[in-house]
């Protein structure tokens, strides 16, 4: 019988074997049963001859194969995986990388050509010779798994997903007959194999990408990543004009002709959608931005070159900000040396107004000689700062502006010259006031609480004017035929107003002829009368007025004062009067009455305001009449929102500052302006209140009869009291 390994002895008698001197030295020998029935020691080498297979390759240690069983046809060399096994066998086909299934379980390369069921057996490691293995490059290169048991030689072949990986081994000669392959495989790991991977929570479905959860590799959507499903219908990139799809293409070759943007800005009002571009654009070269943020294609129209519609209507006040893109070539033009460029047209440069040799600036003129020359109308709006001289050969004009001189430290002044001399200034002093100058001296000073001084630098008073004195006079005038005329001082310090005739007369000056209104006369006055017969007489050709002063004759009895309305014109009897009494005068306790008498001297009506601060009529009484007669009246209006009016208003309890401890109610009349503008009045504070005011601020008073507005919004209550009721009793017929 021909040599066989032992793989397991079982002796039931006596077994002869060679002594232990038959191993030799070598201990890599094996343990064989010959043709006699013995038992021997065989080297590797013994062994290859004993099986016929050749000669032992160099550096050859050891094969391991097993014993299987083919479940189909096989040819030497073809790489086999287990299907199944008969309780005695492995059974094994040919594997494959086109499936996990295939290629999971490849045991390695079959030793020789088997038939259907028949027997032999696998190389799982070690040399396998006597192969075709040409389909390699180089000796070295690897062996993977291919498709129906055959293999795939080299890197640049190696397989990639969705065939399986599998290495199988390595060429150790390329020959067409006796090609070897050193057999190692090695299984590749499927991804979700990996220790770190995790693909069976979540089945994977088309779409899933894998990333890292900060614990494993899962899988999941790009919604699930991004934590919201982004658009999917946007598939198409537009790069200057040019449209791609991005379902389709790759890579594109984008010509570099955007060379400049034209941005243009809106304050959109309520509701626009629609906005012009001036100067237009090319569709596809506009981009618009709302309120900060740009917008997607799909929420503007921009297709006729000229305006762009939102999809959304603007709020008033947005923001709405158009971005052309200037294309076509670049940007051209041609300029001047030294000139600055503008944009002559769009996407063209040319020549602008202002010329700049790195030292001079001009506008509308060359070659200047000074730093800055303007050739031409200029314009400030705002402030001009001129930091040292400013020459101007022609007129300088101001509009509704102001010329501000700033000296720093120093005074700051305008010079007048006549041919390069001195003439006159007006100039700044250090206190904050102005002083006017001739050619060497000052003449009029303007300090800072705004006194004017004439011939006096320190004004102490609103108007000071200092000369030489004297009866002379410091003001004089006269029209040089009937008088003059003096206001002035007198060398005793006497301050007067004199007339060269024995009367001063006021008036006024209308078609060059003097109306005179006022005259006072051998110290009397008369208004509109040239003969006063009182202190104070006034006559308009109708019942006038004169002023006389009684009195009892004893300083220990309390005076009045009366102002009397006579007729003059008449018998000369008092027609009316105000009455200033001492309330112990006065049975009825008043300061002072107005009264109106007819001609029989009879009291018509009078007003009596009382030292309690109380103000009666004729009667007694405090109910007042007030004219309304419809003949009298234009401009009939209807109050409209009275009811508004009168909840805005603030009525407050207050006490008058110099009257502590006296409450009153009313209105404040800077509240009382917010509702009702035109019913409060400015005038300068009478003394009783002056001191509570700045010089020149101007007092405010309330002259509104509130009873109008009240009445008007009693029927406004009352129309939105029946609307109510009418609402209510349709209610109650709703939930009868």
């Amino acid at each position: 019988m021909a040599n066989k390994f032992l793989s397991g002895i079982n002796v039931t008698g006596t077994a002869t074997l060679n002594t232990v001197v038959n191993a030799g030295t070598n201990t890599d020998k094996f343990l064989v049963l010959d043709a006699s029935g013995n038992v021997d020691f065989r080297t590797a080498l013994e062994l290859y001859n004993d099986l016929g297979i050749g000669s032992l390759p160099a550096g050859f240690t050891s094969t391991v194969k097993h014993a299987v069983k083919a479940g189909v046809a096989l040819t030497k060399g073809q790489a086999v995986y287990v299907t199944g096994a008969d309780g005695t066998n492995m059974i094994v086909g040919k594997a494959s990388n086109a499936s996990e299934a295939t290629s999971s379980k490849t045991m390695g390369l079959i030793e020789s050509n088997l038939s259907q069921n028949g027997q032999g057996v696998v190389i799982t490691e070690g040399l396998l010779a006597g192969l075709d293995t040409t389909g390699a490059t180089n000796a070295g290169d690897p062996v993977w798994l291919g498709v129906d048991g055959n293999l795939i030689y080299g890197l640049t072949n190696k397989p990639y997903a969705p065939a399986h990986l599998v290495f199988i081994g390595i060429v150790t000669r390329i020959n067409a007959n006796n090609g070897e392959i050193f057999v190692k495989v090695q299984n590749g790991f499927e991804l979700r194999e990996i220790h770190d991977v995790d693909l069976i929570t979540t089945t994977p479905i088309n779409g899933h990408i894998l990333g890292y959860n900060g614990t494993l590799w899962v899988n999941k959507t790009i919604a699930g990543w991004l934590g919201y499903t982004p658009v999917t219908n946007a598939r198409t990139l537009t790069i200057n004009g040019t449209s791609y799809d991005l379902s389709a293409d790759r890579s594109w070759t984008i010509t570099p002709n955007v060379n400049a943007t034209n941005t243009q800005d809106y304050t959109a009002t309520a509701a626009q959608t629609t906005f012009t571009v001036t100067g237009g654009y090319t569709v596809g070269q506009l981009a618009v931005f709302y309120n900060g943020s740009k917008l997607a294609s799909n929420e503007f129209t921009a297709t006729n070159g000229t305006t762009f519609v939102l999809a959304t209507a603007c709020q008033a006040n947005d923001i709405v900000q158009a971005v052309v893109a200037v294309t076509g070539g670049g940007i051209g033009g041609s300029g001047t040396t030294n000139y600055h460029s503008k944009w002559t047209a769009s996407g063209v440069l040319g020549n602008s107004l202002i010329w700049d040799n790195g030292t001079n600036v001009g506008i509308g003129n060359t070659n200047t000689t000074y730093t800055f020359d303007v050739t031409g109308t200029g314009r400030f709006t705002s402030t001009l700062l001129v930091g040292g001289a400013a020459t101007f050969s022609g007129t300088l004009t101001v509009n509704n502006e102001g010329i501000t001189i700033n000296r720093g430290a120093g005074n700051g002044y305008l010079l007048f010259q006549t041919n390069g001399t001195d003439v006159g200034s007006i100039y700044s002093t250090t206190g904050g006031g102005i002083r006017l100058r001739n050619a060497t001296s000052d003449v009029l000073t303007i300090n800072s609480a705004g006194n004017v001084g004439i011939g006096n630098n320190t004004p102490e008073n609103r108007l000071s004017i200092q000369g030489t004195g004297g009866i002379s006079g410091l003001v004089r005038w006269s029209d040089g035929v009937t008088g003059t005329g003096f206001l002035g001082q007198t060398t005793d310090g006497i301050t007067y107003v004199h007339s060269n005739n024995n009367a001063l007369a006021f008036g006024a000056n209308g078609s060059n002829n003097f109306a005179e209104t006022m005259r006072i006369t051998s110290g009397r006055v008369g208004i509109g009368m040239t003969a006063p017969a009182d202190l104070l007489s006034v006559s308009a050709n109708s019942p006038s007025m004169s002023l006389r002063y009684t009195s009892a004759g004893t300083t220990s009895t309390p005076v009045q004062a009366n102002f009397y309305f006579r007729d003059f014109t008449g018998s000369g009897d008092i027609r009316g009067g105000i009455y200033f009494q001492d309330q112990s005068q006065s049975t009825s306790g008043c300061n002072m009455l107005l009264r109106v008498m007819n001609n029989s001297n009879t009291i018509i009506t009078s007003i009596n305001m009382r030292a309690d601060g109380s103000v009666w009529n004729f009667n007694n009484s405090t109910t007042w009449q007030q004219s309304s007669d419809i003949k009298i009246k234009e401009n009939i209006r209807p109050i409209g929102d009275a009811l508004g009016k009168i909840c805005a208003l603030n009525p407050t309890h207050f006490e008058y500052k110099n009257k502590l401890g006296k409450t009153k109610t009313g209105f404040i009349a800077q509240e009382f302006e917010q509702v009702f503008a035109g019913h409060v009045t400015e005038s300068y504070p009478s003394e009783e209140y002056a001191e509570y005011f700045e010089e020149g601020e101007m007092m405010k008073s309330i002259d509104a009869d509130l009873i109008p507005y009240l009445v008007k919004a009693i029927q406004e209550q009352n129309q939105l009291i029946s609307e109510l009721r009418k609402e209510l009793d349709t209610l109650k017929q709703l939930v009868k």
